[in-house]
Protein backbone atom coordinates (compact mmCIF):
# COMPACT_ATOMS: atom_id res chain seq x y z
CA UNK A 1 0.00 0.00 0.00
CA UNK A 2 2.73 2.35 0.83
CA UNK A 3 4.82 1.60 -2.11
CA UNK A 4 1.74 2.17 -4.42
CA UNK A 5 1.16 5.65 -2.45
CA UNK A 6 4.66 6.11 -3.37
CA UNK A 7 5.08 5.43 -6.74
CA UNK A 8 1.48 7.63 -7.30
CA UNK A 9 3.02 10.41 -6.19
CA UNK A 10 6.08 10.09 -7.90
CA UNK A 11 4.17 9.78 -10.94
CA UNK A 12 2.22 12.89 -10.10
CA UNK A 13 5.54 14.63 -9.57
CA UNK A 14 6.61 13.21 -12.65
CA UNK A 15 3.99 14.62 -14.58
CA UNK A 16 4.26 18.30 -12.57
CA UNK A 17 7.73 18.42 -13.79
CA UNK A 18 7.18 17.31 -17.61
CA UNK A 19 3.79 20.19 -17.49
CA UNK A 20 5.72 22.71 -16.11
CA UNK A 21 8.83 22.00 -18.62
CA UNK A 22 6.00 22.09 -21.11
CA UNK A 23 4.57 25.42 -20.04
CA UNK A 24 8.35 26.80 -19.78
CA UNK A 25 9.34 26.07 -23.66
CA UNK A 26 5.40 27.15 -24.90
CA UNK A 27 6.30 30.59 -22.98
CA UNK A 28 9.89 30.65 -24.52
CA UNK A 29 8.86 29.88 -27.94
CA UNK A 30 6.33 32.75 -27.68
CA UNK A 31 8.53 35.28 -26.51
CA UNK A 32 11.04 33.93 -29.60
CA UNK A 33 8.09 34.39 -31.83
CA UNK A 34 7.57 37.88 -30.44
CA UNK A 35 10.72 38.62 -31.17
CA UNK A 36 10.80 36.99 -34.68
CA UNK A 37 7.86 39.26 -35.40
CA UNK A 38 9.33 42.62 -34.12
CA UNK A 39 12.43 41.97 -36.08
CA UNK A 40 10.01 41.16 -39.03
CA UNK A 41 8.94 44.50 -38.63
CA UNK A 42 11.83 46.41 -37.81
CA UNK A 43 13.09 45.02 -41.05
CA UNK A 44 9.97 45.52 -43.44
CA UNK A 45 10.00 49.32 -41.92
CA UNK A 46 13.94 49.40 -42.77
CA UNK A 47 12.96 48.41 -46.82
CA UNK A 48 9.80 50.18 -46.48
CA UNK A 49 12.07 53.74 -45.74
CA UNK A 50 14.98 52.58 -47.99
CA UNK A 51 12.19 52.38 -51.04
CA UNK A 52 10.73 55.54 -49.75
CA UNK A 53 14.48 57.41 -50.11
CA UNK A 54 15.18 55.56 -53.31
CA UNK A 55 11.95 56.91 -54.76
CA UNK A 56 12.44 60.49 -53.48
CA UNK A 57 15.65 60.46 -55.37
CA UNK A 58 14.27 58.99 -58.20
CA UNK A 59 11.51 61.72 -58.44
CA UNK A 60 14.31 64.67 -57.89
CA UNK A 61 16.40 63.05 -60.67
CA UNK A 62 13.62 62.85 -63.04
CA UNK A 63 12.45 66.97 -61.97
CA UNK A 64 15.91 68.07 -62.50
CA UNK A 65 16.22 66.15 -65.91
CA UNK A 66 13.14 67.91 -66.54
CA UNK A 67 14.58 71.37 -65.43
CA UNK A 68 17.56 70.74 -67.73
CA UNK A 69 15.39 69.88 -70.95
CA UNK A 70 13.28 73.20 -69.94
CA UNK A 71 15.92 75.03 -69.98
CA UNK A 72 17.93 73.56 -73.18
CA UNK A 73 14.54 74.41 -75.00
CA UNK A 74 14.22 77.48 -73.60
CA UNK A 75 18.31 78.54 -74.69
CA UNK A 76 17.47 77.09 -78.26
CA UNK A 77 14.29 79.44 -78.74
CA UNK A 78 16.32 82.46 -77.71
CA UNK A 79 19.19 81.49 -79.97
CA UNK A 80 16.97 81.08 -82.76
CA UNK A 81 15.00 83.93 -82.15
CA UNK A 82 18.50 85.77 -81.97
CA UNK A 83 19.67 84.35 -85.06
CA UNK A 84 16.88 84.94 -87.03
CA UNK A 85 16.34 88.58 -85.68
CA UNK A 86 20.46 88.92 -86.63
CA UNK A 87 19.89 87.08 -90.05
CA UNK A 88 16.95 89.64 -91.02
CA UNK A 89 18.90 92.77 -90.21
Amino acid sequence: MVFRSLGKARDANKNRVAKAKRERQTAQQAVKRREQEQQRLREDEDRARLQEDRDRQERLRREEDTRTLQQRESDRWQHDERFQGNHHE
